[in-house]
């Protein structure tokens, strides 16, 4: 396993990014909400705390979404940074894997050129190669096997 290498910082914006980007954050956020709007609208016997413009609120919304934002915004663009190193990893596999195929092309010219000087003929199998012990049949004549058997 890869050993965590990221930072106080990074695992704190990964996590609020991983809890504050689920349905469980929405549904209980909107519950809350929900709670503070009744509580403080219907005559409970509890004093209300933060009447009807819900000013309080207000503030306490503000504040999550000044703070939760920029904390977002940070895991997104680590995980962009990862990403990246992931798709320069890529290209340069991609490179790599052009480079040999290069060459083992180069390499099988050389050797079908060698052994033209040499007067050797080299065998090239344009087909691929039929399974042992299946023999395959021509359709046509598979066709005729099925008349000969209907009759």
């Amino acid at each position: 396993m890869k050993k965590d290498t990221r930072t106080l910082g990074q695992k704190i914006a990964d996590k609020v990014s991983e809890i504050g980007a689920s349905w469980g954050f929405v549904l209980g956020f909107c519950a809350t909400l929900g709670a503070w709007i009744l509580v403080n609208t219907l005559h409970l016997g509890i004093e209300h705390f933060d009447e009807y413009p819900f000013i309080f609120l207000n503030l306490i919304l503000s504040c999550l979404a000044a703070i939760q934002a920029p904390i977002i915004m940070m895991s997104q663009k680590r995980q962009n940074a990862i990403d990246r190193e992931i798709l320069q990893r890529s290209v340069r596999l991609d490179e790599y894997i052009r480079r040999e195929l290069n060459r083992l092309s180069q390499f099988i010219r050389s050797e079908a050129e060698a052994g033209e000087e040499s007067g050797e003929t080299t065998a090239v199998r344009t087909s691929p190669p039929q399974s042992r012990g299946v023999k395959r049949t021509h359709p046509r004549r598979m066709r005729k096997v099925s008349k000969k058997r209907d009759k």
